[in-house]
């Protein structure tokens, strides 16, 4: 359980389900969190620094104001989560084999993120800067992007990849074969294998 102090450094949490009095307003450094649930609630300034998520439910919580420097999720659940709402000072997220259906990263810098093995159906990444961000083995149905930054990002491998290269910023992007129907699909273009 929480100390009543707002400042954790260090603490590893397991298996807790989280109210909204537990976590807002406070700052977390260092912290593991392992099968914990934040779905549903309202993080308000919540503050969170060098910290890993294992296995956690974000599940349409709201992040009012949230900060999340260097924040490492893994086999996460973040479905319809809005991160437009966080605080965008120091923003670094990665994520891990998690599911992030429905969630927005519209207009974030989110350079040098990692979405490895994700479900990323219907995200929308529109105006989001993506500058040497690694994408490897998600799932891409639907995902949105528009107007976004995606010099020198990394793709590989990736199911239902759409993006318009007249309407997206790609210098320097590397991409693998496997995805590079992808970026051919508004001009009707097919790869022969």
């Amino acid at each position: 359980m929480l100390s009543p102090e707002f400042y954790e450094s260090k603490q590893f949490y397991s298996k807790e389900s989280f109210k909204e009095s537990q976590v807002s307003e406070h700052e977390f450094e260092q912290c593991t969190f392992t099968h914990c649930s934040f779905a549903e609630i309202q993080l308000f300034q919540t503050k969170f620094v060098d910290c890993d998520f294992i296995s956690c439910d974000f599940t349409h919580s709201i992040l009012a104001e949230t900060q999340f420097h260097t924040a490492n999720f893994y086999t996460s659940k973040l479905m319809g989560v809005d991160f437009r709402e966080c605080n965008r000072f120091g923003l670094s997220l990665n994520f891990h084999e998690s599911n992030l259906c429905f969630s927005v990263f519209q207009n974030l810098d989110l350079s040098n993120s990692r979405f490895l093995d994700c479900d990323l159906t219907e995200v929308d990444f529109s105006y989001a800067n993506l500058t040497g961000a690694e994408f490897t083995n998600c799932q891409m149905r639907g995902a949105e992007f528009t107007k976004t930054k995606l010099v020198r990002a990394k793709l590989s491998n990736l199911d239902n990849l759409n993006i318009d290269l007249d309407n997206n910023k790609t210098a320097n992007m590397l991409i693998d074969h496997a995805s590079l129907p992808g970026l051919l699909h508004k001009y009707k273009i097919k790869i022969r294998p």
